[in-house]
């Protein structure tokens, strides 16, 4: 993966308009940063460490919700259905079979208040990711974080009580969940602070290794969660939820014990920000820090390969996947969960063997840029095949296949994220990573509309319709290939050599 390498682009100055949303703490000496853990041209190990254990918790414990969740959510909708329209078809008290949930009057509503769910967290998040990302800078990242920390947990209050209680509160009143957000700004606050604290926390030449790690325990974390909870919930399905949201939960609590990583201000910066507190003043920051992005304009590569990240997203998380594959291939939800489980576990292979040795080899003739655009070129096909398959398989037989080649693409996002990386400045990361974070946020949002509605639709005429949502998304992951294919690189990283500093 990429170099922090410098693109040939428009420079700004670090302490000007072009101040970061979220600054790297590099751009100081580590004299001037209130730190409890000093930044060095080393990387940091402790923090690392830190940060890769809460990646850890959280990769485990998100995959460990979801299919649960949605088994849940599908019992209850699904006794709801029986008791208006034939109580005598209902089994009692115990759960009810999932054979009579595959009905396409259940599986819509499941698809609406699962799609809805998804759509309310991510634009709250979306939405409150910049002045929270604001308040960060200048009260510090440990505040942000813990107000983050209380959001989850009035997220999770509201989401699960009409789980808990669904005689009390109807399943739709879930949406309300995402109130929580508004309260810390939500996941996309807090990955894009980690993120950044990856990158400043990270000697250039360990980044692509360190990148990657932490992509491969995500998956890893997930293939692992995916494999347990199908495994339990063939006995109940709350136990793998409640574990989850423990693992979660125990993630936000080592996020709490990170250093505080924002840069001192001085005495009259300080009396200046306490002053300034007019409509106007407020105006003017605001207006200061979304042209602090203008870097976008004038680094050509990256404005190409930013919208990747938003069509990658179109394809849904695992939640829909799981639930198209129950309903298309009449599977329960632990099966279908199984078999995104094996998804997962090839691409462990793919991320830690098959791409470093793949790149390697290349770096030895092409420049590390060059490397990583190839790749991606590679990465992105296999993305959109697969989908392809997965759209209009009829079997599990062809299923199969489809999914593997579309994990054949799983280190896409990684390779994107090192190349983009490579192609700015380096006092550009952090508010890189913050707009790759919001375009990823802005695709699950438009990811939530599009499958619920478009699933829906093909539900109501079966086949392979139900497939639709992702065989556009394969056609546009095409064009990301297309567009992958004629861009060319700036000739001052097109010609550097593997490992080269200019």
């Amino acid at each position: 993966m990429a170099s922090p390498e410098l693109a040939s682009h428009h420079s700004e100055p670090s302490d000007g308009e072009g101040a970061p949303f979220l600054p790297g703490v590099d751009d100081e000496s580590p004299e001037s940063l209130n730190s409890d853990i000093p930044f060095q041209k080393h990387s940091n190990h402790g923090l690392i460490i830190k940060l890769f254990v809460i990646y850890l918790a959280i990769g485990m414990g998100g995959p460990m919700i979801q299919s649960p969740l949605t088994r849940i959510v599908e019992s209850i909708a699904c006794r709801n259905y029986w008791n208006a329209h034939d109580p005598s078809q209902l089994p009692g008290p115990e759960q009810i079979s999932e054979g009579m949930c595959k009905i396409p009057e259940v599986q819509r509503e499941v698809t609406t208040i699962i799609g809805y769910r998804e759509f309310f967290n991510a634009f709250l998040t979306s939405t409150f990711a910049l002045p929270y990302g604001l308040l960060a800078d200048r009260y510090g990242r440990k505040l942000a974080i813990r107000l983050a920390s209380v959001g989850f947990v009035f997220n999770s209050v509201l989401s699960f009580a009409p789980i808990w209680l669904p005689n009390i509160f109807p399943l739709r009143t879930m949406w309300f969940g995402a109130v929580g957000w508004v309260l810390g700004g939500g996941p996309v606050l807090l990955f894009a602070l980690f993120w950044s604290m990856i990158a400043d926390a990270t000697a250039d030449s360990e980044r692509d290794t360190v990148i990657l790690r932490f992509g491969i325990a995500t998956v890893s974390a997930g293939f692992l969660a995916n494999v347990t909870s199908s495994f339990v919930m063939k006995f109940d399905s709350r136990v793998p939820l409640m574990t989850g949201c423990g693992l979660l939960f125990a993630g936000l609590l080592v996020a709490n014990l990170l250093p505080e990583t924002l840069r001192k201000k001085s005495p009259e910066t300080t009396i200046l920000a306490d002053t300034s507190i007019s409509l106007t003043s407020l105006f003017f920051r605001i207006k200061k820090t979304i042209w602090s992005y203008r870097f976008i304009c004038y680094n050509y590569p990256v404005a190409v390969i930013l919208p990747a990240f938003f069509v990658t997203q179109l394809a849904g998380g695992s939640a829909f996947l799981v639930q198209y594959i129950s309903i298309r291939f009449h599977r329960t939800i632990a099966d279908a969960t199984l078999l995104v489980a094996l998804q997962h576990a090839f691409t462990i292979p793919v991320l830690f063997f098959i791409l470093p040795q793949i790149s390697e080899r290349l770096r030895a003739y092409i420049s590390r840029l060059q490397s990583d655009l190839l790749l991606a070129r590679i990465s992105v096909m296999l993305l959109a095949l697969g989908l392809f398959g997965i759209g209009l398989s009829s079997s599990i037989n062809t299923l199969i296949p489809s999914l593997l080649l579309h994990a054949g693409g799983a280190g896409f996002v990684l390779i994107a994220r090192g190349l983009i990386t490579g192609l700015a400045r380096r006092e550009e990361t952090a508010r890189l990573y913050t707009l790759i974070e919001a375009t990823q946020s802005i695709g699950e949002v438009t990811a939530s509309l599009y499958i619920t509605n478009s699933l829906n639709w093909g539900l109501g005429r079966g086949g392979l319709w139900i497939g639709l949502p992702w065989l556009i998304v394969s056609f546009l992951l095409a064009l990301i290939a297309l567009v992958l294919g004629i861009l060319r690189l700036p000739p001052r990283s097109e010609n550097a050599p593997s490992g080269s500093t200019h």
